[in-house]
């Protein structure tokens, strides 16, 4: 049911992919899967479209560098271990890398303003982030104060 989804949708929108607006592509995405039955995963459709760009042969890299906001979900399947988010990003939505099991090192630029809950990825070993977070990290996380003490996560702030 989705694969079909998301070739149309991918046909529908050549023009966006053809000037890399990723962005949009993104922020339209919920909506068409909504319009064509696909309303009951719609926001897990991000990493979906992720890997099917990945697959053509567009990078996690171009497409953040694109793009200002980061949605639910989107690097839940990314194939990239370090994760630099550029300075183009400002907001990255709740659990966009929660339950990705590659990412190990993610580093977040003072651009970003807004951090969702529960972001972070499972093997999660590096983390730079902006000062502005310091006393969020259990709401970014979603781990309580014990699990980030447990954890041997290496957080640097800039």
């Amino acid at each position: 049911m989705l694969i079909p989804v998301i070739k149309e949708f991918l046909n529908d929108h050549r023009s966006e992919l053809a000037e890399e607006n990723y962005q949009k592509l993104f922020d339209d995405f919920s909506d068409y899967c909504k319009k064509h039955g696909a309303e009951d995963w719609v926001t897990e459709h991000d990493d979906d479209l992720l890997v099917i760009l990945n697959s053509v042969g567009v990078t996690t890299k171009e497409i953040l560098s694109k793009m200002t906001e980061i949605p639910t979900f989107m690097l839940y399947f990314c194939d990239d271990e370090k994760i630099i988010f550029p300075e183009n990003i400002t907001k990255i939505h709740p659990q966009a890398m929660q339950g990705n099991d590659v990412i190990t090192s993610v580093v977040i630029p003072k651009s970003v303003t807004y951090i969702g809950e529960c972001n972070f990825p499972d093997r999660l070993e590096n983390l730079t982030l902006p000062k502005a977070f310091e006393g969020r990290l259990e709401y970014i996380s979603g781990y309580t104060k014990e699990m980030l003490d447990d954890e041997d996560i290496d957080i640097k702030f800039i």
